[in-house]
């Protein structure tokens, strides 16, 4: 078991980066085998469907290596936006970091397409695991922002520490990234209609050949749909109520939509209170009253909890591609990715515009 502590990782402005950004992208030095986490057997949607969902793109100031992963928006206070994403997702030394509320596809990068905002702070949950095996535990972390004037959405609603769900209710995860495991990403964000698996079942179908417990996770699956590689710290939800609620944040599996092992999601509720001080620690002035919480025993809860979240209508499921098994159960690291001309012109474009 190795414990990853982080408290303060430095991040550094991106603004004046493009050289920094066109940087050759090079292999990750990591204990944990590479990523599985991406959107297969799902739908392209449009951003604005999923306004709080932000692409999170991360660079190692040393390497100059690139990481996509996906975010939250959960609030902002203080002089901060705070964005919620995996532990996973989060370099082990100094990056830059930017998040993107992109309303077209990533490659639509114009400046009536999307919104940026700047890394200055992290904050990985101190007892966040990476095991041996490929699992992770308590695997969330929470970056904040510059307050820059942007038009920001209405933050995601989050799964308060009284949540509950059922077996088989309809979930939906959704992110940028490949369509098939080590496929390439094309940007456009997508949606997979899953559905809980109880965690005891979810257990066993991987032979405890890996940790999973309630207390950190859930699990979702769907023949043929799944997360994949780039969507690690993207939001897996349900909708019992009106609004959609983040019960979920993309972490680990066996290969992508491979038959028999569901995805396994950090379980947001068992997190409410960290999240709640996290927030409220970053600035002498800011405050919780801007996070939602759905079935919260705090008091500024959106929503009062239900001792039985409404199953939504099955969804019908898409054909089911063919599963592409892993030869061993792989982690949902941070893709590395090379974005290429398109991508690199955004940041150049962004820069003369903060």
């Amino acid at each position: 078991m190795m414990i990853k502590a982080v408290t303060a990782l430095a991040m550094a402005l991106v603004v004046g980066s493009a050289n920094a950004l066109q940087s050759a992208v090079v292999t990750r030095n990591s204990t944990v085998s590479e990523v599985s986490a991406r959107i297969v057997g799902g739908t392209i949607i449009s951003p604005k469907t999923r306004q709080y969902m932000a692409a999170m793109i991360l660079e190692e100031v040393d390497s100059g290596t690139q990481y996509l992963c996906g975010s939250s928006y959960i609030g902002s206070s203080g002089g901060y936006h705070y964005m919620l994403t995996a532990g996973h997702c989060i370099p082990s030394g100094s990056f830059y970091a930017v998040a993107m509320f992109l309303r077209d596809d990533l490659q639509e990068y114009d400046s009536d397409s999307f919104n940026l905002v700047q890394g200055v702070g992290v904050e990985v949950h101190p007892d966040y695991v990476e095991e041996s095996d490929g699992s992770t535990q308590n695997d969330l972390s929470i970056i904040y922002f510059s307050d820059t004037n942007v038009d920001l959405p209405t933050s995601v609603l989050l799964a308060g520490s009284l949540m509950t769900m059922t077996d088989g209710e309809n979930a939906t995860v959704t992110g940028y990234g490949t369509t098939s495991y080590g496929g390439t990403t094309d940007y456009e964000l997508r949606q997979a209609k899953i559905n809980i698996v109880d965690i005891d079942e979810c257990a066993s179908d991987y032979g405890n050949s890996f940790d999973i417990e309630y207390q950190y996770h859930v699990c979702a699956a769907a023949s043929g749909k799944d997360s994949c590689q780039g969507d690690s710290g993207g939001p897996l939800t349900v909708a019992p109520v009106s609004e959609e609620i983040q019960v979920g944040i993309v972490a680990f599996g066996y290969g992508c939509a491979y038959d028999g092992y569901p995805g396994v999601y950090t379980r947001v509720s068992s997190y409410e209170s960290w999240i709640r001080e996290i927030v409220t620690s970053t600035s002498p002035t800011a405050d919780d009253s801007s996070l939602r919480f759905y079935a919260s025993n705090v008091s500024n809860a959106t929503f009062a909890p239900t001792a039985s979240p409404t199953i939504a209508s099955a969804a019908s499921l898409a054909d089911s591609p063919t599963p592409y098994p892993t030869n061993s159960p792989s982690s949902a690291m941070a893709t590395p990715v090379s974005f290429g001309a398109a991508i690199v012109a955004i940041f150049v474009c962004l820069a003369s515009l903060i």
